[in-house]
């Protein structure tokens, strides 16, 4: 890398935007694709200024970039070895036009916050790939994105409806903007005139203008959208379309509004059983009035099988060569949707089906469903043997010959023994995807691969005059085949195109247009074997966007993609300097709040390997250390409380805080919330006919204190008693703790006492589970809970034995009916934990709010808030990272009052918004007063 370019770069947009770090570059090596890439340089630039101004020094210097926002993309598209642009912490921007019919969106911006923003108009975006939690505009437009329902007729190309371009000599213009149009016309005369000159030629020769527009009838991302030569006339417009599936070969799409399309509320849902995979492609056809229609052989079934309840028994028993079509009917209302559900029973009951069809319009079902469906790559690349990779490919043919299709699919994966291979996708448009997990870079692997796509080539474009890639995008994957596919004709004008628009080549250069015939076999990404939690990973991305340290060190994918790469000896010089960078980026800012696992198709919990990591920092004399503390709880916990309080006053001197603050320069200790209190305890009591066993957890004993209100345990005390209840408060409490906190830093043997201890004292006091437990803390109901379900040892079924309740659940449960709302709030924000996600509380957090508040806001880019009990004492910057958009949000929301279910969680939004957050026991017991 040109040490004069980075100069340039650091002081025209900022050094703190620049990275040459080992442990960035290899970071952002992997995308979800089969190739890898360490980049030389990571640029993270935070405004269109910035890209513009990186744009001209890239062309300055002959350096090629590459633009990158969420990874999610397949084909290698978003990596590269020289300057990757890392997009994904910025350019967040929405704006809703015309009352939801568009929406003004920023590259960094994922589909699935497009589509929250959305929700309250009925509207959504017309792209819906599987991807649409966690993939971001910016590649949704580059890839020409499609998915589940949009077909080919509300894709980003045919939904666009204007674009903010800039030009790779950092050049921008504004399509909506006349001034915008006259300027490049004037400005870029060659570039202007070439494209009309590119059109004109288009427009008089019938053979290649029918041959453009026969080639869209189906999905088709391969190469770049000719269409748009024949479908606009201004220059600008054609520009701003050819952008639409450029890959970033084209310059930088600022932002795009998007007209948006009806979000259906009235749906059926079946899930339709057939004897093999072409007897189900032979039945889409006759479904094409469906709002989709995803078909899936009977491997793809067996990934999915035993989470598709109340299915699973159904889908274990079929047979072997059974293929299944998820079929979804949409309906303007619900007398639309019954008036046609009769007839759709029928039509259903004529197909060859193994298992008679049954409809659902139940919402939650249905979700289940789809997020079967949107998991199924991931799911798929789980069951590939360790060490092995998950390669997906992407073809499309016209929908009558798809059974066809996946029949010499399926020849050709036996000729080449790829007996794991699993064929779905999206039937409705002839749209299949097809998965095989070769063992790269073995020689003899990648031979055989070579052969196969020789042969997938051959079938596609030369039997079915198909298309290689109908929505994951040409990449370096197709690359070397765009010619066979269009011709020799209309490749050399997409080639005109590239030279027009990006003469230097400095765009994303060897993607979509590469001369090399064989760059699809080069960089292929090995995934070795580095720990049994997370090496069923692909590196899909789906987890980034539920991860509080992602706009501050690395995700969950990145935790691992550096791992893997670790494995090879060829940077066993630089081992040290990453793992030094690695302990801090990887490890000590992991929240390990376990929401990635929740976004994860198959569930890996990468906060899970983090907790292994520290185990494994951890020596024999710190292990001894967490022992004692966790067999001397009681004395520890009056010491942490007597601490606690003076540090925590709002009078503290400034020569304390003073201290403090140096002593953490040189010893790691928290940070203390400035809001933080300790509680005021309550007496242990001993009720013999209690109706629950409270359990005050060691959060609410050593910090749930308000500055202006009751503690929490004061507070479940006044709600008990108000509501007629018995209440038993647990004996000896401040000795018991769940031990999280200790699992969270490493020490699993110091945790295992912990919980143990607590187990048999509320299995003794709960009279083995004949009382209902009650703990205050969501994260440590969750961690009951989890391991009553985890585990099958005494300490398991122990747990088992006893019936833990959450607070929420209980204020929900037993106290709601029992209390009478006398003084309802106006309108507040709500914060839901990372374990209530979990937990799937989020039900019960509504039901307390909807009994005491007229309005609720529950921000849309609530997630962990990074506190993960003391994480983010031990390192406030990760908590101010992960709060900084929410904390926007609500700075600009007028709410009288502010809840959560978890201290910790409220002394971090407190912190980042100014606002006092409370327990949402303090609006119960505030609305029935």
């Amino acid at each position: 890398m040109q040490r004069n370019f980075i100069r340039s770069v650091e002081k025209a947009i900022g050094v703190e935007k620049v990275s040459t770090r080992w442990i960035d570059r290899l970071a952002l090596s992997s995308d979800a694709s089969f190739y890898s890439l360490v980049p030389a340089c990571i640029v993270r630039p935070t405004s269109v200024d910035d890209v513009a101004s990186l744009l001209r020094l890239a062309g300055e210097h002959r350096l090629p970039l590459t633009f990158r926002a969420a990874g999610t993309s397949l084909s290698g598209q978003a990596i590269s070895d020289s300057v990757l642009v890392d997009i994904s912490r910025s350019f967040r921007d929405v704006q809703i036009l015309d009352e939801g019919r568009r929406i003004r969106l920023q590259p960094g911006v994922t589909g699935q916050r497009a589509n929250d923003h959305l929700r309250r108009y009925g509207r959504k975006i017309g792209p819906d790939p599987a991807s649409i939690q966690a993939a971001m505009l910016g590649g949704i437009l580059a890839n020409n994105s499609s998915g589940m329902c949009c077909g080919v007729t509300q894709n980003a190309y045919h939904t666009l409806d204007a674009m903010t371009i800039v030009l790779p000599d950092g050049s921008r213009f504004n399509t909506e903007t006349a001034a915008d149009a006259d300027r490049f016309r004037d400005e870029h005369a060659s570039l202007y005139n070439g494209l009309l000159e590119i059109r004109s030629r288009i427009l008089t020769d019938e053979a290649i203008r029918d041959r453009i527009r026969d080639k869209y009838r189906i999905k088709n991302t391969v190469g770049y959208a000719m269409n748009a030569l024949l479908d606009f006339d201004r220059p600008l417009d054609i520009l701003a379309h050819l952008m639409i599936g450029s890959e970033g070969t084209l310059g930088f799409i600022a932002d795009a509004t998007l007209r948006t399309v009806p979000a259906s509320k009235h749906k059926l849902t079946t899930l339709l059983l057939f004897r093999d995979l072409h007897a189900a492609g032979a039945a889409v056809p006759e479904l094409l009035d469906a709002a989709a229609v995803e078909i899936m052989d009977r491997s793809a079934i067996r990934s999915i099988e035993k989470k598709a309840s109340p299915l699973a028994g159904v889908l274990s028993a079929a047979p072997d060569e059974a293929a299944a079509l998820l079929v979804e009917f949409e309906f303007a209302t619900a007398a639309e949707l019954d008036e046609h559900k009769p007839d759709i029973v029928r039509r259903l009951g004529n197909f060859p089906l193994l298992v008679a069809p049954s409809l659902t319009s139940d919402v939650q079902q249905q979700a289940l469903y789809w997020s079967l469906r949107k998991g199924m790559y991931p799911s798929v690349g789980s069951l590939r043997p360790k060490g092995s990779s998950a390669l997906i490919e992407d073809v499309a043919v016209p929908v009558r010959h798809l059974a066809d299709l996946c029949a010499d699919l399926q020849r050709l994966f036996k000729k080449y023994a790829y007996d794991e291979a699993i064929i779905f996708g999206h039937a409705k448009d002839g749209n299949l995807h097809f998965v095989i997990t070769p063992t790269f870079p073995s020689d003899a692997e990648v031979q055989r691969y070579e052969a196969l796509m020789s042969d997938v080539v051959d079938l596609v474009v030369h039997k079915y005059d198909g298309a290689l890639k109908g929505e994951h995008g040409t990449g370096r994957n197709m690359a070397p085949f765009v010619e066979t596919e269009w011709g020799d004709v209309i490749y050399s004008l997409m080639k005109e195109v590239k030279r027009l628009v990006d003469p230097l080549n400095i765009c994303n250069p060897g993607v979509i247009i590469n001369d090399d015939r064989r760059v699809h076999l080069a960089n292929l990404k090995p995934l070795p074997a580095v720990h049994d939690e997370v090496d069923l990973c692909i590196e899909c991305g789906f987890c980034e966007n539920r991860c509080p340290s992602r706009d501050l060190t690395l995700t969950p994918r990145q935790r691992i993609v550096v791992q893997r790469l670790l494995q090879d000896p060829r940077r066993s010089d630089l081992r040290p300097e990453i793992l030094k960078d690695y302990a801090y980026a990887g490890v000590d800012t992991c929240a390990t709040d376990g929401l990635c696992a929740t976004a994860c198709p198959v569930g890996i919990d990468t906060g899970r390997y983090m907790k292994d990591l520290r185990a494994q920092k951890q020596g024999v004399l710190s292990r001894r250390v967490a022992l004692f503390v966790s067999q001397h709880m009681k004395l520890i916990s009056f010491f942490i409380g007597l601490s606690l309080r003076p540090l925590s006053a709002p009078g503290m001197s400034r020569v304390g805080r003073f201290f403090t603050d140096v002593v953490r320069l040189m010893v790691r200790i928290p940070q203390l919330p400035v809001s933080m209190r300790g509680a005021a305890s309550i007496a242990a009591k001993g009720d013999p006919d209690a109706d629950i066993l409270y359990f005050p957890t060691c959060i609410s004993r050593t910090m749930g204190g308000y500055a202006d209100a009751r503690s929490i345990p004061e507070t479940i005390e006044r709600l008990v008693r108000r509501s007629g209840l018995q209440m038993r408060v647990a004996s000896d409490t401040s000795g018991h703790c769940c031990g999280t906190p200790m699992a969270s830093k490493g020490f699993p043997e110091a945790a295992e006492h912990s919980l143990s201890a607590l187990v048999e004292m509320l299995f003794r006091e709960s009279e083995g589970g004949r009382i209902p437990v009650v703990l205050d803390t969501s994260s440590c109901t969750y961690a009951l809970v989890q391991r009553a379900a985890a585990s099958d040892d005494a300490v398991g079924k122990r747990l088992r034995a006893l019936r833990i309740m959450d607070s929420v659940v209980f204020a929900t449960e037993m106290l709601l009916p029992r209390l009478r709302v006398t003084k309802r709030q106006e309108s507040i924000a709500l914060h839901p934990t990372c374990a209530s996600q979990k937990m799937n509380h989020l039900a019960y957090l509504q039901t307390i709010v909807a009994a005491c508040a007229d309005s609720v806001v529950v921000p849309l880019s609530a997630g962990c808030c990074g506190m993960a009990g003391d994480r983010g004492m031990l390192f406030p910057e990760l908590t101010s990272s992960a709060t900084r958009e929410e904390a926007e949000q609500m700075r600009n929301e007028r709410c009288s009052g502010h809840y959560s279910s978890a201290r910790t969680c409220e002394l971090a939004l407190t912190e980042a918004t100014g606002r006092p957050y409370y327990s949402i026991l303090h609006l119960l017991d505030r609305a029935t007063e």
